[in-house]
């Protein structure tokens, strides 16, 4: 979600916040996707680019989502973007399971 957090301080009007909504939805269309190692330099692998496109969700999900930021019925953009690969630097090693137990308890049961 793209919205514009002026809190009254920045003097931002409707007609500011609508500018400035406009010119992030033509950057994002113009330029609709990004190489992971361009956000992350560290990368080594070659992923696929991840791509930003409009989400279409229902006014239902829209509201939760600006309810659960306490910035009710703003305007917003919604983008969905993928994929995204998770990548790490970190390499961890397990073990491998040789031998596992399991058990059975039936709630209620007397155990006696």
């Amino acid at each position: 979600m793209v919205f514009i957090n002026s809190g009254g301080q920045a003097g931002l009007k409707a007609v500011d916040i609508q500018k400035i909504i406009g010119k992030i939805a033509q950057i994002v269309n113009d330029n609709n996707s990004v190489r992971p190692d361009e956000l992350q330099s560290w990368l080594t692998t070659q992923e696929p680019p991840i791509v930003l496109s409009q989400a279409k969700i229902s006014l239902e999900e829209k509201v939760r989502v600006w309810s659960a930021i306490n910035k009710p019925y703003q305007i917003s953009l919604f983008y969905k973007a993928s994929p995204v690969y998770l990548s790490s630097a970190e390499v961890i090693t397990t073990p491998r399971v040789v031998d596992a137990t399991f058990g059975l308890h039936v709630a209620g049961e007397d155990q006696t």
